[in-house]
């Protein structure tokens, strides 16, 4: 289960139960105060979404999913549970992450955004860096089978 920590909270993608059509929320735990909210996800133009995936990119939630089966779609949310901050970052075409990979990923998930608008992402099978100026997609050598994370001093056990 992918999970982010960002501004004192622990934060998931879940399916929001008990409501009919089924839709995605974020679950936000509040480590502090021991509370729990729900944060609403960016409404991409009515597009159909799946696969949600957390990271943290520049001290902001991120949250990225598929979007209409075409592409990837990246939101940054810029003040932190406010919904109507939710900003589109990026989105990749699906084509142009199966020329690196012919079985599609399940997932993105965003790792890092260095300062000249590249990001580290982590896809189901290997890092990729993605220029977000140019729309340049470089896939880094290797694969991989185990799970990953990125150094990140805290009180937080990243296996629980």
């Amino acid at each position: 289960m992918l999970r982010s920590f960002v501004s004192g909270t622990l934060n998931w993608v879940i399916d929001k139960t008990g409501v009919s059509p089924k839709r995605k929320v974020i679950l936000s735990f509040d480590l502090a105060k021991e509370t729990y909210k729900e944060v609403l996800l960016p409404k991409p133009d009515g597009a159909n979404v799946c696969n949600g995936a957390l990271g943290v990119l520049s001290n902001c939630l991120c949250v990225c999913f598929v979007s209409n089966k075409t592409h990837w779609d990246f939101w940054s949310m810029k003040k932190f549970e406010v919904a109507e901050s939710w900003t589109r970052l990026m989105m990749i075409p699906l084509n142009k992450i199966w020329q690196y990979d012919p079985f599609p990923p399940t997932f993105i998930q965003p790792f890092i955004m260095f300062e000249n608008n590249i990001v580290l992402l982590r896809t189901s099978t290997r890092f990729v860096l993605y220029n977000i100026n140019n729309g340049r997609l470089d896939c880094l050598p290797g694969s991989f089978l185990y799970d990953y994370d990125i150094y990140r001093e805290s009180l937080v056990s990243p296996n629980f």
